[in-house]
């Protein structure tokens, strides 16, 4: 069930310049998750991984390490 979790979060976001969606939102709130990890290729400056990861904070149920 975990590799199951981690294997459909891993594909929404790995993608360049990395937004916030739908779909990881939906993905929060389903799977209960309490901490992200962020690689260089989602990352395109300090005012987007700023947004980026406030937008992540406001969608979550949980706190996010």
């Amino acid at each position: 069930m975990i590799a199951q979790i981690a294997n459909y979060i891993s594909d929404l976001l790995f993608e360049p310049d990395l937004k916030i969606n739908e779909n990881i939102k939906a993905a929060l709130k389903k799977y209960k998750v309490s901490g992200i990890i962020l690689f260089d290729v989602n990352i395109s400056g300090k005012e987007q991984l700023t947004s980026f990861t406030a937008e992540l904070k406001n969608a979550s149920s949980l706190p996010l390490f």
